[in-house]
């Protein structure tokens, strides 16, 4: 009797194993989807209520974001880093959009949709700068003649763009500001480019410090997350750090799509605000369950394996 229960008990405890592995599996699977599609719905309703529409600019292919109906704003024209593309801004055209902005967001040469590759000598800024700024130039032609603008522009770059950028509103009047996100740019001045915020992440050292050095270049006596200049005047320079971010996670940071916003609105005289469109932790959100469903679903397709064998 006792070998009996011996044999059963030995059979039975495998397939509680088993049953117990199965309902975690649906559970990871249910809890993932759920999460999944609450992040969807959160990224999805952060656009609602805008005018999202593209635009080709000779072959360089960009997307609108405004209020409806805008009939008179700034245009803002945002330029993504190395190895981005215009979806990586959206925050920043989201926010600036819903405080009354009109936002052109575009892919840059040999990125995202564009199907002109970068070009050019890297290490000279005759070559491939020269190239990516005289696009930036045709996009803010494009932008400034679009239904509603008002002929003031404001730039905004991220990582290899704030130098595109920067040295584009040095030669172009039109620009009445910049933003600058984890910017290295040796055309800095003390007083070029008119009106400079500077961004980075708290955790991106050594660009951390150049955005210092850029405010300090202006007031050797600033301090990161001071003002120094007359915005109204066309001499405004601030750089601010945001915290527990990185060179990525900083174009997330309720801190960095906030300092842009007010940033713009002091240098344009300019009060609309709106909601931030700080979608970070929707990101994080859904790539956690995008992963999650991996063990799920890599366990359907071993039973479906072994019963089709």
């Amino acid at each position: 009797m006792r070998d009996f229960h011996f044999v059963a008990s030995r059979s039975v405890l495998p397939n509680l194993g088993r049953a117990s592995v199965t309902r975690a599996r649906w559970g990871v699977l249910a809890l993932a989807l759920i999460i999944a599609v609450w992040s969807i719905w959160n990224l999805q309703s952060a656009r609602s209520g805008l005018e999202i529409t593209p635009l080709t600019i000779g072959t360089t292919p960009a997307t609108v974001t405004r209020l409806p109906g805008t009939t008179s704003a700034p245009v803002v024209v945002i330029a993504h880093g190395f190895a981005g593309s215009r979806q990586l801004m959206e925050g920043f055209a989201l926010t600036l959009a819903r405080a009354g902005y009109i936002v052109v967001s575009y892919d840059l040469a040999g990125h995202g949709r564009n199907p002109v590759p970068m070009s050019g000598d890297v290490t000279v800024v005759a070559g491939t700068t020269q190239v990516l700024m005289d696009e930036l130039a045709r996009v803010s032609d494009a932008a400034l003649a679009l239904p509603g603008a008002d002929g003031r522009l404001a730039l905004l770059g991220h990582s290899m763009a704030p130098d595109i950028v920067v040295r584009e509103a040095e030669r172009d009047p039109r620009v009445g500001a910049v933003v600058a996100v984890s910017m290295f740019s040796l055309a800095v001045t003390k007083d070029q480019p008119r009106n400079l915020l500077v961004v980075a992440g708290a955790w991106e050292t050594m660009l951390a410090a150049e955005a210092e050095k850029a405010l300090r270049l202006a007031d050797p006596a600033a301090n990161l997350g001071q003002t120094v200049g007359d915005p109204a005047k066309g001499t405004g320079r601030r750089a601010v750090l945001a915290p527990s971010v990185e060179h990525v996670s900083v174009l997330c940071s309720k801190t960095t799509l906030t300092e842009a916003r007010d940033w713009l609105n002091a240098s344009i005289a300019r009060t609309e605000t709106g909601d931030v469109s700080a979608r970070g932790v929707w990101i994080a959100l859904l790539l956690v369950s995008v992963v999650a469903l991996g063990w799920p679903l890599a366990g359907a397709l071993r039973r479906l394996r072994a019963q089709t064998q």
